[in-house]
């Protein structure tokens, strides 16, 4: 989160860098297939007509379900929010008005509210987008995802190997 004290712009964090906004954007899609949430939902669609797994658990067993299904997600939301949204760190405009924004109880108010923020969008993608087919899903992450990472690296890879300093 320190390091990304560097890259100050209008979130705070790396996400403010121009250059690794197509890793967010990357990160994003594959955690929301990762955990499972709609658009990416496979295993809820296999069977729509009876509501696919709450016809196979009702009561507590799905509590749990539903809890350990939703508990990944928010682990997922924390992680996007330290490594892409500047963590704890309240975003740099407003930190610069406020200067007592990152004392005290606050980063951690501001951390639950980037993760709100992330959750949020997964529940706003679930409502919007429609449920991709299963050759749909393996498309977007063979042909499109895996060669733009790599592609992103290789990027990173020439870029870093080039802004190094020679050693003397």
């Amino acid at each position: 989160v320190e390091a990304q004290r560097a890259h100050v712009g209008p979130i705070n964090g790396f996400v403010a860098n121009p250059l690794l906004f197509p890793m967010w954007v990357m990160f994003l899609i594959s955690g929301m297939a990762e955990t499972q949430r709609a658009p990416f939902d496979l295993t809820e669609a296999e069977s729509e007509l009876v509501a696919g797994y709450q016809v196979e658990y009702s009561g507590i067993r799905f509590l749990v379900y539903f809890i350990a299904e939703f508990a990944t997600a928010v682990a997922f939301a924390a992680v996007a929010s330290t490594l892409f949204l500047g963590g704890w760190r309240m975003p740099e405009p407003i930190a610069q008005i406020w200067p007592g924004a990152n004392e005290g109880w606050w980063p951690i108010l501001w951390f639950f509210a980037k993760i709100f923020v992330i959750l949020f969008v997964f529940v706003w993608l679930r409502g919007t987008l429609p449920r991709f087919r299963y050759d749909q899903v393996m498309k977007l992450g063979w042909q499109k995802l895996l060669p733009l990472a790599i592609a992103n690296l290789l990027f990173y890879a020439v870029l870093i190997a080039f802004l190094q300093k020679p050693v003397s």
